[in-house]
């Protein structure tokens, strides 16, 4: 059922990796899954297995496909499928275990949202991924140093990209609507690792990339801005609100009035770090 139907096996030709001697374990699924954990055991084949497990699952949905609703779906598909959700688990991993360096400003050890400087504002932004739908959700929360709420987004997007593109592009957007309503000493925050270490960082083969070189131009907007790396937990508001843009058709607003439920989640995230949410 994972080789050698016609539908699996074009799934595995269009997949950008391959295993020397599934022939071999035509009828032995359970022993090529056990080399297969052996595999994982060596640092150099563990991105290659975590491949191979997206691969599997894009492969037993096809089969439902074709078993339960006659439904066969195009194997290129099924491949792009499984690389977008392993490259989504593999930046989440990354984002998890590595350490900030090279000037980036962790907020990691923090229990919820904390403060920025006195007279600061702080935007918290999270984009979620629904592979099923193709579809992104970013969410933006604003709060001042007082811990009040200014300001906060659910935008959905019609199309699923890389996740590290997605967040990219969610903190340009916290850019662009902080900009446009003059708040001037900003402090951009979000729990992507990758990201946050380019915009700090002066290599310019990170530079070119066109939606890190359109964040650094806009820098230049502000009187004072940064941007700090801390964890999802930390991160709970906009990660609720990128997760409620998943069920909107257009984007949602909040600034002169807020939903009872927001604030309570405001209010729940900054624990003894606010002095208002009101």
């Amino acid at each position: 059922m994972f080789f050698f139907c016609s539908n699996v096996k074009a799934i595995w030709e269009a997949a950008p990796l391959s295993w020397d001697d599934l022939e071999s374990f035509r009828s032995k699924f359970w022993l090529w899954w056990e080399e297969l954990k052996d595999a994982v055991k060596q640092e150099r084949m563990r991105e290659r297995v975590e491949l191979t497990v997206n691969l599997l699952w894009q492969i037993w949905k096809s089969r439902n496909g074709v078993q339960f609703n006659n439904k066969r779906r195009d194997p290129t598909l099924a491949v792009h499928k499984a690389v977008v959700e392993w490259r989504e688990f593999h930046d989440i991993q990354e984002a998890e275990v590595e350490r900030v360096g090279g000037g980036v400003t962790e907020n990691e050890g923090i229990s919820g949202w904390g403060r920025p400087k006195e007279g600061w504002i702080k935007v918290n932004s999270n984009t979620t991924l629904h592979l099923e739908t193709d579809k992104a959700g970013w969410g933006i929360i604003v709060r001042n140093w007082q811990g009040k709420v200014v300001g906060a987004w659910a935008v959905p997007r019609p199309l699923c990209t890389h996740a590290k593109s997605e967040e990219a592009l969610a903190l340009r957007f916290a850019m662009l609507v902080a900009n446009q309503n003059g708040w001037r000493r900003v402090e951009f925050e979000s729990n992507c690792l990758q990201v946050v270490r380019e915009l700090n960082s002066a290599n310019e083969e990170v530079i070119r990339c066109t939606v890190i070189a359109d964040l650094k131009k806009l820098i230049l907007n502000f009187d004072e801005c940064c941007f700090a790396y801390t964890r999802r937990a930390n991160n709970f508001v906009s990660h609720s609100l990128a997760k409620k843009a998943l069920q909107l058709e257009c984007s949602a607003e909040w600034k002169d009035s807020f939903a009872g439920w927001l604030l309570e989640l405001a209010h729940a995230d900054c624990k003894d770090s606010c002095l208002s949410v009101t």
